[in-house]
């Protein structure tokens, strides 16, 4: 699954993602790459304060969500800035286990298509790392920004810029 917390097409799939999962489980070999869409969106909403910039950004989200038929942040305080912490974040997690990852993709999607509070500093995904079952958020918040941390994304992160040849070649006029 190539993704990225920040990917409103990706939130809006995850329902069929997850039917998959369940439905033919062990059958599938899943893995998780994060692919960081948002670099740095800090000068893209110069100008404007967070509420506007939050609006602005919703906007294009309730089209995604006629699409999708999930929940899109109306009232979003503000733009997710970067997506390249909660990538590197959601490395972290799995680095205690597959199913930390995902939960902590799942809590930082709810965080911005949900509660519409996007956890884009480190503060923010330790935060919801925190509640998180079973996650040793000692060791998490050792390693948050760690270079072995980094490193890891930039695997993920790399990987996404390298498209096979099947997805090179796909043609239509789809949304998303």
């Amino acid at each position: 699954e190539y993704t990225d917390p920040c990917c409103s097409w990706a939130w809006g799939t995850e329902p069929k993602l997850r039917s998959l999962r369940w439905r033919y489980g062990a059958q599938i070999d899943w893995r998780t790459v994060l692919g960081g869409l948002v670099d740095d969106a800090s000068g893209a909403y110069e100008g404007m304060d967070d509420a506007d910039a939050g609006a602005r950004l919703a906007r294009y989200w309730s089209l995604v969500a006629e699409h999708t038929s999930m929940p899109y942040p109306v009232h979003l305080r503000w733009p997710p800035l970067t997506s390249h912490r909660m990538g590197q974040g959601v490395c972290v997690a799995a680095f205690q286990g597959v199913e930390h990852g995902e939960a902590l993709l799942r809590a930082l999607r709810e965080a911005i298509f949900v509660f519409g509070r996007p956890a884009d500093t480190w503060e923010r995904i330790l935060d919801l790392a925190m509640v998180l079952p079973g996650l040793d958020t000692v060791a998490f918040a050792r390693d948050l920004q760690s270079e072995h941390a980094a490193a890891a994304y930039e695997v993920d992160w790399a990987e996404t810029r390298r498209p096979n040849a099947y997805v090179v070649g796909l043609e239509g006029d789809w949304p998303g």
